[in-house]
């Protein structure tokens, strides 16, 4: 059985534009954000700031989220 999923929400200001993600390590892959390493789309709109997540049983669960 595996470990979960995570659904997150990365922003780059207060109420500008959003990312939605899903990920089975979410403090991993936030950092990978961070450090630009994510997804280009959040590395080209800065969009680093993590305004919401929520666990999951499994990651297909967080994937239907």
């Amino acid at each position: 059985m595996g470990k979960g999923g995570w659904v997150y929400i990365m922003a780059n200001r207060y109420r500008g534009g959003m990312y939605v993600g899903v990920t089975a390590d979410a403090l991993a892959r936030v950092c990978q954000h961070r450090e630009g390493k994510g997804s280009r789309h959040v590395a080209d709109f800065a969009k680093r700031r993590l305004v919401h997540v929520e666990r999951h049983e499994t990651i297909e669960g967080a994937i239907i989220r």
